[in-house]
């Protein structure tokens, strides 16, 4: 699965979910791609069945958005490491 950006109805770039690899013409980079696509990642990696792995994610994000990666990620295992004990 990669999360990226696609041309919206009206021209604007608008994030997008792409699971196969024919999607991938539907992909865009541009001045248009503003959304922060962290923000949707959460609900992107809960796994399709219960007991099942979360799906593996690709992003391609800007500078800013990758640091907001990081930081989720590092509060992501935080909380597990308080969690564990």
């Amino acid at each position: 699965m990669c999360y990226r950006y696609e041309s919206g109805s009206r021209g604007q770039a608008r994030p997008v979910f792409v699971r196969a690899p024919d999607e991938v013409n539907r992909l865009v980079w541009n001045n248009g791609c503003t959304h922060n696509l962290v923000t949707y990642l959460q609900d992107k990696r809960k796994p399709a069945k219960k007991g099942a792995a979360p799906p593996r994610v690709a992003i391609v994000a800007k500078p800013c958005d990758s640091r907001a990666l990081k930081r989720a990620a590092r509060r992501k295992t935080k909380s597990s490491a308080n969690t564990s004990t």
